[in-house]
């Protein structure tokens, strides 16, 4: 009998693994961004359109011109939705023509994120376990199958970083140019956009005694994203007037940042204890290097080059928008998705200071236990508003002569395109929140329709019951359904 055929099994299929890896070296990287773009793809037109995706639509149906004037009561940059206007004037505007730019832009960037980890020297294994935790990441996933600019956000901001960490390594004239001119598109895709570039400036002087011959060209690609900037800046004026008026400030504290850790680890507490451990083993190893080696828990390799650049990519951009969320609506939870690549990038790096592959295995497991059932849910269980089960409920019970009133004007664009389906030709109104004199016209409406279905979401909750107010004189509650942000109200004429 041979050696090999008289080996243990599980050695045997380690030596064909290593075999089949040596001879085709990028099927497995190949395999993983299949099954990430799977993921994105599955169940792309389940999730209703939400309010968020509906005013996306809304912006990229209209002309350009039109665009640019509402834009100014935004608080987003322009170039999303310039390119899903192209896009849904080439596709559609259906649900799944509608989210499959974010799709494909979420692909895209898995694999760009291990060409990064190649250019951060992570070796091959170590860049398509990061590949695959992207891949396989709840927090991309879900935003990847909204219509809205966070997967573009992402993949710039890769790319961004990507030309960073070559320029750095090269100094290219060629790779600074390319750099500044993705940066451009970055900071014209979202206002967190130019935190990436203060992450880069601010480590690039952090080592400016090292990088000293790099600070000046730097300067110079900073100068010409601003001037590529410099148009829109009469338009981000008008939008500041509007920040304040946003009312979903998050407070900076320590639960703020616990949460967010439990959303970049797969809603799964356990799993964002031992990512937290994991992005800590190099400093306990740098700190402790002769118990860490006593316990047999750490290679004897030095961190990445660049390890200082990916925890401010971690830091920075949370931190500076939570500083200011109590002045303005600075910082949310889908904004912080931009440090979603440095959270694992910093896992990866972790584990990678682990001795044992045996404990490799095993992280490997408990990672995908403690995180698929995460995103299992997320396939199963409604994670956005529920419109089409509203509209449903409305057009069974709704009579001839009823009044759809919306809270807001906003709320009327997702239940309009859920409402498509059903043909509902109710008449619509929105309730007059800060125009004119809001009870003349619940009078009116009290002298119209005998019956009212006043239609509010979860945004517009902290109004619903000034608005049930100045209608209770006139209306009486006549039941309503809860459904997933979306609360259907029916109020009947008072006899």
């Amino acid at each position: 009998m041979s050696v090999d055929r008289a080996a243990p099994l599980s050695l045997r299929l380690r030596r064909s693994a290593r075999g089949a890896m040596h001879r085709y070296p990028h099927a497995l990287l190949v395999g993983i961004i299949l099954l990430g773009a799977c993921l994105r793809f599955l169940r792309l037109d389940w999730q209703d359109i939400w309010l968020d995706e509906a005013f996306s639509l809304h912006m990229a149906s209209l002309p350009w011109n039109a665009t640019l004037a509402a834009l100014q009561q935004d608080v987003h940059p322009p170039l999303f939705y310039a390119l899903l206007h192209v896009w849904l004037s080439v596709l559609g505007d259906s649900a799944y023509a509608l989210r499959l730019l974010s799709v494909m832009t979420s692909v895209l960037a898995l694999p760009v994120l291990y060409t990064l980890g190649r250019a951060l020297r992570l070796e091959r294994p170590w860049s398509r376990l990061l590949t695959f935790l992207l891949a396989v990441a709840y927090f991309h996933v879900r935003f990847a199958q909204e219509t809205r600019s966070f997967s573009l956000l992402v993949l710039l901001t890769l790319l961004s970083m990507l030309g960073f960490v070559r320029w750095l390594a090269r100094r290219q004239a060629r790779t600074l140019l390319l750099t500044a001119l993705v940066s451009a598109a970055l900071v014209y895709t979202h206002y967190y956009g130019p935190l990436v570039l203060l992450v880069q400036s601010a480590w690039l002087a952090w080592h400016g005694r090292s990088y000293r011959a790099w600070l000046w060209p730097w300067t110079l690609a900073l100068t010409g994203v601003g001037l590529a900037f410099w148009p829109w800046l009469s338009i981000v004026q008008q939008q500041a007037r509007t920040l304040p008026s946003l009312t979903h400030q998050t407070p900076f504290a320590l639960a703020t940042l616990g949460d967010l850790l439990y959303r970049f680890s797969g809603r799964s507490g356990l799993l964002a204890v031992l990512c937290g451990l994991l992005i800590g083993l190099p400093r306990l190893a740098a700190r402790w290097p002769g118990a860490a080696r006593a316990l047999g828990l750490t290679r004897a390799r030095p961190p990445l080059p660049l390890a200082s650049l990916l925890l401010l990519w971690l830091t920075l951009p949370v931190l500076l928008p939570l500083l200011f969320s109590g002045l303005a609506a600075t910082f949310t939870y889908r904004n912080a998705i931009i440090s979603l690549p440095a959270f694992w990038l910093l896992v990866v790096m972790g584990w990678r200071q682990i001795r044992a592959w045996r404990v490799h295995g095993v992280l490997l497991a408990l990672v995908l236990t403690l995180s698929l059932p995460g995103l299992f849910r997320y396939y199963v269980e409604p994670d956005k508003e529920q419109w089409r089960a509203a509209v449903a409920w409305i057009a069974q019970v709704a009579q001839p002569g009823d009044l759809i009133l919306f809270d807001t004007g906003p709320t009327r664009q997702p239940f309009e395109i859920a409402a498509r389906a059903t043909l509902m030709t109710l008449p619509r109104e929105t309730f007059p929140n800060f125009e004119g004199d809001p009870a003349a016209f619940v009078r009116r409406y009290a002298r119209q329709y005998p019956r009212i279905w006043l239609i509010a979401t979860v945004y517009g909750e902290a109004r619903l019951d000034w608005r049930l107010g100045l209608l209770a004189p006139y209306y009486r509650l006549q039941g309503l359904m809860p459904f997933t942000d979306v609360m259907p109200v029916l109020l009947e004429r008072r006899p």
